[in-house]
């Protein structure tokens, strides 16, 4: 345990090793998805993910990583699990944001590739062909970045979180350079 209580990486994985498979497994792609209070979101999104990949006949996986959800993300989840043996959870005791549940899927990912998606369906998962058709001539050292500013997609925020976005992304932009535009 650090000073402040909480759990390092390296101390959770030390206690989950049991998790962590090599990657030299038939598995072509691992599909990571963080999650937080997502219980009414996560199962459509599952849904067609599943269906998704099933249709192409590609080997994969599900992680999905609850990060300490305070409703029923887990209960959802494993009642879905129940049904599609594809999809593993994997649950944090105490909150570590996307960026520490996306990071632990990483490592626990047997897939060639990794995707990562949002729990709450927010892009479509049949996009993800077109993001792979990019990644094969990359080879091994490929990446690939979706973004849903694009002229077909259907965001809907509040107009906050619109200003919020551009902010942050100006800021991200000047500071490190960046030049995606969906961060």
């Amino acid at each position: 345990m650090t000073a402040a209580g909480v759990e390092s990486l390296g101390e959770y994985l030390g206690k989950h090793s049991h998790l962590i498979d090599d990657r030299s497994s038939s598995v072509d792609l691992t599909v990571l998805v963080p999650a937080y209070n997502e219980e009414g979101r996560i199962r459509p999104m599952l849904k067609e993910t599943i269906e998704s990949l099933t249709d192409k006949r590609v080997a994969f996986e599900v992680i999905v990583i609850n990060d300490c959800s305070r409703d029923n993300t887990t209960q959802v989840v494993k009642e879905f699990f129940r049904e599609h043996l594809d999809i593993k959870v994997v649950e944090y005791d105490q909150n570590r944001g996307k960026g520490g549940a996306i990071r632990l899927g990483g490592l626990l990912a047997k897939g060639r590739s990794v995707l990562m998606a949002d729990a709450d369906g927010a892009t479509n998962f049949k996009d993800y062909y077109k993001l792979q058709s990019l990644l094969t001539p990359m080879g091994s050292n490929g990446l690939v970045i979706g973004s849903r500013h694009h002229l077909n997609a259907e965001v809907q925020r509040s107009f906050l979180r619109d200003i919020l976005a551009k902010v942050y992304n100006i800021l991200l932009s000047t500071v490190c350079g960046l030049t995606f535009r969906d961060t």
